[in-house]
């Protein structure tokens, strides 16, 4: 069997993930409150979301390690998903009293994965033992959440971080295991993946051979936003596929489409508003899809044909 300790040694994100505040990419506001909530060694119920590999899960370890608790950690998209949960062992913890008069917290990861009788039942239980008892909850999609929890957590959304933070940590990280790099590799690497920091640094270990952040495999590995564009307005579906060979995220693809097409002035604000709609549309299916290629390449397709192309090619 692998050990914890094994896996932490080998892989980077697991040596590298930060256990302390100063350690982490936020934004200045979420560094602000999360301080104050340290200092006061208190915290009020907490939703963080936003997508996977964000921070949301380190963030509140670092908070429970940083704020004296007894705490209860589940994982909400396993066995610990049920109203049964809910009903049984989260109650009965919040419920309990603690000797020395520590906190308790429930911290309840992927709370996405619950289900909504799940949601109901908890939805009293931590009304109830709001006093005593704090709860701090993650999920990649908040809108699988119920409105009554959101209501009683303070939410704090993990999309924006900023980028000059997570390429000093990606740079720190090189420097520490001794690989020398080329920033716009580097660069590249982040805007692929951003902001799933998790991917980042994974592809960062994945690129790096022999002291080097390899360009050829970091070629490998990220995608031009140029050449999707140009193959868009080419009507070349089946040259996008090929550039697509190894990508599972296209978030970044996305937001450069958006800026680039929204800036070109021989569009129609018809035109302008149609690609806007499809990229939209795509987003949010790319977050409840397995096959995430599926839904860009139909998002391609649908601003080829807003374009206005003359012939779509299926071939390589």
């Amino acid at each position: 069997m692998i050990q914890k300790s094994s896996l932490e040694n080998s892989i980077w994100y697991e040596r590298y993930r930060p256990h302390a505040l100063a350690e982490m990419s936020l934004p200045a506001p979420y560094r602000r409150k999360f301080e104050e909530y340290i200092r006061l060694q208190d915290f009020p119920h907490l939703l963080l979301y936003g997508p996977q590999g964000s921070g949301k899960t380190t963030l509140a370890f670092v908070l429970m390690d940083s704020v004296p608790c007894v705490r209860m950690v589940l994982n909400a998209s396993s066995g610990d998903r049920g109203i049964e949960t809910m009903r049984g062992k989260v109650k009965q913890f919040a419920s309990s009293q603690t000797l020395d008069g520590r906190l308790k917290v429930v911290f309840m990861d992927e709370f996405d994965g619950t289900t909504k009788d799940a949601q109901e039942a908890l939805r009293n239980t931590v009304e109830t033992y709001s006093k005593t008892c704090r709860f701090i909850f993650t999920c990649n999609e908040i809108d699988k959440i119920n409105s009554p929890l959101q209501s009683r957590c303070t939410l704090f959304e993990f999309s924006a971080f900023p980028v000059e933070q997570v390429e000093k940590q990606c740079s720190a990280i090189l420097s520490k295991e001794k690989i020398e790099y080329h920033p716009e590799d580097l660069q590249k690497i982040i805007f692929q993946h951003y902001p799933d920091i998790r991917s980042i640094i994974n592809s960062i270990q994945l690129c790096s051979q022999d002291g080097i952040l390899d360009p050829q495999s970091v070629a490998k590995t990220v995608v031009d936003p140029e050449k999707i564009l140009d193959h868009i307005v080419n009507g070349e579906v089946g040259k996008i596929r090929q550039t697509l060979v190894g990508i599972s995220t296209f978030t970044s693809i996305y937001r450069y489409l958006f800026d680039t097409l929204l800036s070109v002035e021989d569009l129609t604000t018809e035109e302008k508003t149609e690609i806007v709609c499809h990229l939209s549309e795509s987003l949010y299916r790319d977050a409840l899809v397995s096959n995430r290629e599926i839904v860009f390449i139909d998002c391609c397709i649908n601003i080829m044909s807003t374009l206005k192309c003359n012939s779509i090619s299926f071939s390589l």
